[in-house]
């Protein structure tokens, strides 16, 4: 099968609803050729003499573009017309047929581009996307004609449209990495992003970025409603008419850069889990955070921007003496935990040993013998503290 492409074939037995093709109920038709306009095709042993003409559509007239430079029209057999996976039915990148398309967009009558001439010039540049190895020039005469160049700046007008439009932002598929909260100022050097839907400018500001994201936005046609037809057969020539060409895309992404700070508070004796402290977090002086310790000890903040902090105790468990030290914790890799153990001591329990003096009262006496015998006897019971009444 000469015409359909390998890719499309499998894709049509594996995935039949993939491409959105249907039978024509017209033919490909040669139109009135362009006099004074003369093309010669060479590649290896082949080349081919032929006029400028028109190709067109039975059904409506309308002009169409040829996509096999070295194919003849055969009308025997029925076309197919398909509107998506171009690529996949011509053997084409996406990014080629994307060029045709826009090669079509710009040339014949576009603007002021209504003379003739302008569809054969279109028609040798969407030629020379389909065969990059076919040289193809303009000649002075149909047999032995010499080459000429006579559409160079018409060409060069219609490859520097095609370019402009298909030329994509300086930002075009980057990453920018920012520390959480930063801005970001993005300029394209380019100077084409002011050329895509909804932007007037060629600079973007993002302010105070909190997360990954991507930025895409596009170059859409208004002119069209509906999508290009590729008329496809398998022996005849293929040719397309057009209609919405795909949009231009472009997209950067932007990283923010983050992590965390986790704090475990312990006694340091027991290493018994001490809840309900209290720690500020600083970073330059500014106040970030607060946090409290849960009952396993532990408390983490949320995503904080790279860098360094420092971390103060400012409450700590009852019966525990307050860390009055300052901490310092750096934040350096991306996405990072960093984690801080502390340790408080409880307040020491302070005891106290009272002594208590008893005194002993004596019987009253009238015998100065009997007081100056029992005196020795009542000191030793007294200092005994076993004296009893």
């Amino acid at each position: 099968m000469r015409k359909i492409g390998i890719l499309l074939i499998i894709s049509l037995i594996l995935f039949p609803n993939i491409i959105l093709a249907k039978e024509y109920s017209g033919q490909i038709k040669k139109g009135s050729k362009i006099e004074g306009i003369y093309i010669k095709k060479e590649k290896g042993d082949k080349s081919r003499r032929e006029y400028g003409q028109f190709l067109y559509r039975s059904t409506d007239k309308k002009y169409v573009y040829c996509l096999e430079p070295w194919a003849k029209i055969n009308n025997d057999n029925p076309y197919q017309e398909a509107t998506g996976d171009y690529h996949l039915i011509l053997n084409l990148s996406k990014e080629d047929f994307q060029k045709i398309e826009w090669y079509a967009y710009y040339g014949y009558q576009y603007k002021n581009h209504t003379d003739d001439k302008w569809y054969v010039i279109t028609q040798k540049k969407i030629w020379q996307v389909v065969d990059k190895k076919m040289d193809i020039y303009f000649t002075d005469k149909l047999i032995d004609g010499n080459r000429i160049n006579p559409y160079q700046k018409e060409e060069d007008e219609l490859e520097k449209l095609v370019q402009d439009h298909l030329k994509k932002p300086s930002f075009d598929n980057k990453t920018y990495t920012v520390n959480l909260n930063d801005d970001l100022t993005i300029t394209d050097t380019n100077q084409v992003l002011s050329t895509f839907d909804n932007q007037n400018s060629n600079t973007i500001n993002l302010k105070n970025i909190t997360e990954d994201k991507t930025f895409t936005f596009k170059k859409e046609d208004t002119k069209y409603s509906t999508p290009s037809v590729v008329y496809y057969q398998e022996n005849s020539q293929n040719v397309f008419i057009l209609g919405k060409p795909e949009n231009i895309n472009t997209s950067f992404k932007v990283h923010v850069t983050k992590g965390k700070i986790k704090l475990i508070k312990e006694d340091t004796d027991t290493k018994e889990k001490l809840q309900d402290v209290v720690f500020e977090i600083y970073q330059d002086n500014n106040l970030i955070t607060t946090l409290t310790t849960d009952e396993k000890g532990e408390a983490i903040t949320t995503f904080l921007p790279l860098g360094d902090y420092t971390i103060k105790e400012v409450k700590t468990k009852d019966g525990y003496i307050l860390d009055t030290k300052e901490y310092q914790v750096s934040l350096k890799d991306d996405n990072k935990v960093e984690t801080l153990t502390l340790y408080n001591k409880k307040i020491p329990v302070i005891t106290k040993t009272v002594t208590k003096t008893v005194v002993k009262t004596l019987p009253k006496t009238t015998s100065s013998s009997s007081f100056v015998f029992l005196t020795p006897i009542l000191f030793i019971l007294g200092m005994k503290k076993k004296y009893e009444i």
